[in-house]
């Protein structure tokens, strides 16, 4: 049975814990006397950042086959969302006379398609927690996203619903908030009156649907 005496220098305080502890565990050690030296780094020593740098690059050298083909995924995607967005708005052009109406659900047809490309890409690409997330998220983020931006959702809410029931047509005039004038046009956030006096005003959707 005896006392150990640890004496040197380490970089960092985990080595010296570390071989304190094994110290401690050594057969008939009774205690231990740690004092080996933490070497403090300069604030100019770059030696860590060059060492994640290495680990980094041998990282993405590993991995550049998972990131060649998510890549070529991430590209097949974007088509795919390009591809459903044109091909929704075709047979739609036909079915749907309003041009915000129709842009609109051709729009969110390509949603789907680009949060299902988006999670294989991220499947594939080994990032299996962040796909889930993806996926698990998207319903919160649009709870959130319908919070923060409320006025914004309820006046492109109300311009769908405006495009569906139709109760004007451009060059209609009607008089809605104080303001009499023409129907000039109607976009995802407001619809746009000239006055008789020949002034344009914007009144916001939720403010005419309501």
């Amino acid at each position: 049975e005896g006392v150990v005496f640890l004496r040197g220098r380490t970089p960092n305080e985990a080595h010296k814990e570390w071989a304190g502890k094994l110290a401690g565990n050594t057969q008939d050690v009774v205690a231990v006397v740690n004092r080996i030296q933490v070497i403090e780094r300069s604030m100019w020593d770059l030696s860590p950042a060059w060492l994640e740098l290495q680990s980094l690059g041998k990282e993405t050298v590993q991995n550049s086959p998972l990131i060649a083909v998510g890549l070529f995924l991430l590209f097949l995607t974007w088509m795919a969302t390009k591809w459903s967005t044109q091909l929704a708005a075709y047979f739609l052009q036909r079915r749907v006379k309003s041009n915000l109406l129709r842009d609109v659900a051709s729009r969110a047809v390509a949603v789907p398609v680009f949060v299902l490309g988006l999670y294989l890409v991220l499947k594939v690409s080994g990032l299996t927690r962040l796909a889930v997330t993806v996926l698990g998220g998207t319903g919160l983020l649009g709870l959130i996203l319908g919070f923060a931006f409320r006025d914004i959702a309820e006046n492109f809410l109300s311009s769908i619903l405006i495009s569906i029931q139709r109760p004007f047509a451009g060059g209609d005039l009607i008089q809605v908030a104080g303001f009499k004038g023409f129907v000039q046009s109607v976009n995802t956030r407001s619809t746009l009156l000239m006055t008789i006096e020949g002034n344009h005003v914007q009144i916001p959707n939720a403010t005419i649907y309501k």
